[in-house]
């Protein structure tokens, strides 16, 4: 890897790593993103002031959307879902509730049966 020094950095990177790490990106996704050798990514930022998320804080985001899927995976989706909408009804039961998925799910069978007899 190449040896870097602030004088080689681009304008607007610190911006590109602050959105990045609003996405929940770690160091290491940062510095292999840019072609920095981790240490120089690390002190970059300490230098201009841009807080970086914990280790705790980066596995916790890792952990909640485990258990989304999860989740997703676990929720029995019931006959009377066609196969096109299994997956929203999945996502609406993970995030909503089950009985909230079947209302919406009900709700585009509905549309989308409409839109045929059209």
């Amino acid at each position: 890897m190449i040896r870097h020094s602030l004088d080689t950095v681009p304008e607007g990177t610190a911006d590109r790593i602050v959105r990045w790490i609003a996405k929940g990106w770690s160091m290491t996704m940062i510095a292999r993103e840019l072609g920095w050798q981790l240490t120089f990514g690390y002190d970059y930022c300490r230098r201009l002031g841009i807080k970086l998320p914990g280790v705790a804080h980066t596995n916790a985001r890792r952990r909640r959307g485990l258990v989304k899927a999860a989740v997703k995976l676990a929720v029995a989706v019931p006959s009377w879902v066609p196969d096109s909408l299994k997956g929203e009804y999945r996502d609406f039961a993970a995030d909503l509730g089950e009985e909230e998925a079947a209302r919406r799910v009900r709700r585009l069978k509905r549309e989308m049966q409409e839109g045929q007899a059209a």
